[in-house]
């Protein structure tokens, strides 16, 4: 094995990483869909476009390796799920199709990630400026402003002086604010390697108000698609479901999704065990009530999917509407701030002076 090519893979960044296999995944959907032979796309990649996660694939493969296998030893590259589902397509044999499903349900989601970014950057470009603009006020101009006060008199100078000092206070607090929130995001990152922890995590994201709601509909949008192109290559629930948990982050909501397997295992219906597990609701449950009457699981999970993607992108709308009047309202709180802090004291000084 390629010790250069398995070093380079392993110190991709996460963010890197995902842009690979998004890459990799859309450029072997084109070049099978155009009738060639997938070993030879992979060769393809690896010769033409440098490929790295094809050169490491195509290296296991010279080794004996199936797909699904060369895609397990790369695991800790990969997605569980993307590799739970290449195995199913190795199974299959009909790999072609799959990576044109997974080259789908990527692009969805990349975009849906772009959306909620592009929704997030306008926010923090404002509070970033309002910070910015709060230190330069601190540094440059305030300090000039209690010179003249004091200056020109000694009477006004103390009381102004107060007024000042609590604006420097406030300043620090948020600085103080963000850098603990920084602090407290690094923790988590790092905590959430321990089981403990981040099982508390995860309690505490799902009882926040609005948040849990979209953590919710972001995994549960995750999984009804991984549910569904399963179960179209005629593999069992049972393992769909086994494989497809692990799409989810939230331990909380993959231990759902086991008990729902072992109520299946046990004869349980897949509607009564839903229900029971609170997982789904509404018309969602009406979908899969019908699908275990008909049989047909597959267009059941294929119309949670749109459900859910049609919410998330509901919400992502609604924030982006409401994020240009709530910041309009925090810009315009801030030089009220500043205006009765800062602007009037002055006034009222130089005034009794003139």
């Amino acid at each position: 094995m390629n010790r250069t090519t398995e070093e380079a893979l392993e110190n991709v960044s996460r963010k890197k990483r995902e842009r690979l296999i998004y890459n990799f995944t859309l450029q072997i959907k084109e070049l099978t869909k155009s009738s060639i032979n997938f070993n030879d796309a992979l060769k393809i990649m690896a010769e033409l476009n440098n490929n790295l996660i094809a050169k490491s694939i195509i290296e296991r493969i010279n080794c004996g390796k199936s797909l699904s296998q060369a895609i397990n030893e790369m695991k800790a590259f990969f997605p569980p799920l993307y590799c739970g589902i290449i195995k199913i397509a190795d199974k299959t044999g009909n790999t072609n199709k799959i990576f044109e499903r997974l080259s789908f349900y990527l692009s969805k989601k990349k975009d849906l990630i772009s959306k909620i970014k592009g929704a997030l950057i306008y926010p923090c470009l404002v509070l970033l400026t309002a910070l910015i603009s709060f230190t330069a006020l601190q540094i440059f101009i305030f300090p000039k402003i209690q010179e003249m006060i004091n200056e020109f008199s000694q009477s006004s100078g103390e009381a102004n002086k107060i007024q000042l000092v609590s604006f420097n206070s406030l300043l620090w607090t948020i600085i103080l604010l963000l850098v603990s929130a920084c602090i407290l995001l690094l923790l988590i990152n790092e905590s959430r390697k321990r089981d403990i922890v981040k099982n508390f995590m995860n309690k505490i994201v799902l009882k926040l108000p609005v948040i849990n709601k979209m953590i919710m509909n972001w995994h549960m949008y995750n999984f009804s698609f991984a549910i569904e192109i399963l179960t179209s290559e005629n593999i069992s629930l049972d393992e769909a479901l086994g494989v497809s948990k692990n799409v989810i982050s939230n331990n909380l909501i993959k231990n759902k999704i086991e008990c729902i397997r072992k109520d299946i295992s046990y004869g349980e219906s897949l509607y009564d065990s839903f229900a029971k597990n609170n997982l789904l609701s509404g018309e969602l449950l009406t979908w899969i009530r019908i699908s275990s009457e008909t049989g047909n699981i597959t267009a059941a999970f294929s119309k949670i999917h749109e459900f859910y993607e049609d919410k998330i992108n509901k919400f992502i709308s609604v924030i982006i509407k409401l994020i240009e009047p709530v910041f309009t309202l925090f810009t315009g709180s801030i030089m009220l701030f500043f205006i009765i802090k800062v602007i009037i004291p002055v006034l009222t000084v130089m005034n009794t002076i003139l």
